[in-house]
Parts: structure tokens; sequence; C-alpha cells
């Protein structure tokens, strides 16, 4: 997975968007390695119809996350699918970057 790097300003806001798949239950998580530097926040879901206009369980379900950056430095994120119910369950990495701020 390749791992994106993306340049903030302090108190800049980024949004992103990401594919989920809520339907079958998974939930889509984030982590960083400095919660100092950035300040992450699910802000909507919208779940997204097949070409027939009808959802199909274990479709994906569209979710924005807004990035604030609170102070210099770097961090990683890491979006991450889980079941977080099932204690075995192996994360799937859906989307790693690495946040600059200014």
């Amino acid at each position: 997975m390749n791992n994106e790097i993306v340049h903030l300003n302090r108190g800049e806001v980024q949004r992103i968007t990401l594919p989920g798949r809520g339907s079958t239950g998974l939930q889509l998580l984030h982590r960083t390695d400095n919660d100092s530097i950035l300040l992450i926040s699910r802000v909507s879901q919208n779940k997204k119809s097949d070409e027939t206009g009808s959802n199909q369980l274990g479709g994906s379900v569209e979710i924005t996350f807004e990035m604030k950056a609170l102070e210099p430095g770097e961090t990683k994120v890491t979006f991450y699918e889980t079941l977080p119910w099932e204690k075995d369950f192996k994360e799937i990495v859906v989307k790693e970057l690495t946040v600059q701020v200014k």
C-alpha cells in the first residue's frame, strides 16, 4: 500500500472520503502516531447505490473524515476496517497517510 504525503498549514482543514463496507458490519476507524499534531473527526457517511439504485449487502458506504492541523510536525495516519467485537479479526488497512504540518 502506498503511503501518501499530505502537507497542511497549522489551522488548515482537509477532508478525505474513503469507501467503507458498513453494510457488512465492518467499521472504518483511524489512528495517528501523534494526536497533538492532527485532529481527525468523522463528519459524514453516505450510502452508495449500485447502478440499479438498490443498496446491496456488502456494498460500499462512503465515509468522510475531516483532518485539522493543530501543531507543526509530522504524523502517520492509518485508516482501517475492523470488526471491534471480534478479538481475532485482522484489521484491513484502507489508506495510509503521512501528514506534515507547517
